[in-house]
């Protein structure tokens, strides 16, 4: 039997290795998901201020502080995504790590934001099997203008399409290993939306309600499905 020379096999296996980690299935039915939603490296564009008041229901006003709407942000679509995820993905149950002091700077101390790791066990949020980790969110918009003639008057309309880049991880909770990692762009004019809106954050009342529960959506299809969530290029 001829053997396969030894430069052949490790170009093999580079190939084949992400296939075998983008296959990996993870089981979530019976499981407990504890979600964290990074504040350190969500950001958003100042056109997103005002829509985002709206979600918070903050006080309207031009000085409105930005650490304490990200903040309030987080609570909220954090809570309502929590409460939301464990039906979305046949879970036990999941619950919002942001919500406990004690669990979250338990995995603030053991979590590094930029690198998007977690070096050890995670053992103040135990009773959890998986830790789902929000980070990054980038909310985003830009404009597009369309020019057309109506009644011998040349029109210009312009439009504010709103976009947004996202992180997943997903952390075992006895190991701290990271067995899912994704990065998302989501844009409502050029991206498909998901099969299925898992979430409802009308609660909110807010205009952008709808495009964080597609966006929040697609994210948990690529969680349990692989599915692409990208930015089409024109």
């Amino acid at each position: 039997m001829q053997m396969m020379p030894r430069r052949s096999v490790i170009v093999f296996l580079a190939i084949l290795l992400p296939f075998f980690i983008k296959g990996q299935e993870v089981q979530f039915e019976g499981k407990t998901i504890a979600v964290y939603f990074s504040k350190k490296n969500f950001t958003f564009h100042d056109e997103w201020r005002q829509p985002l008041m709206q979600f918070v229901k903050a006080a309207d006003g031009e000085d409105v502080d930005i650490e304490d709407l990200k903040r309030q942000t987080i609570v909220l679509l954090g809570s309502l995504f929590s409460s939301q995820l464990a039906a979305g993905i046949d879970a036990d149950s999941a619950f919002f790590v942001n919500e406990n002091p004690e669990m979250a700077v338990g995995f603030i101390a053991a979590y590094d934001a930029g690198s998007r790791s977690v070096g050890k066990p995670l053992a103040l949020l135990k009773a959890a099997d998986y830790v789902l980790v929000i980070n990054p969110l980038d909310l985003g918009t830009y404009e597009t203008n369309s020019v057309y003639v109506r009644s011998n008057r040349i029109i210009n309309d312009r439009n504010l399409i709103r976009l947004a880049e996202m992180g997943f991880d997903l952390f075992e909770t006895a190991s701290g290993r990271k067995i899912h990692a994704a990065d998302f762009c989501y844009d409502e004019k050029k991206s498909t939306g998901p099969d299925e809106v898992l979430f409802d954050f009308t609660k909110a009342e807010s205009p952008s309600a709808g495009f964080l529960a597609n966006l929040f959506s697609l994210a948990v299809e690529n969680l349990m499905t692989g599915k692409e969530v990208v930015c089409s290029e024109e």
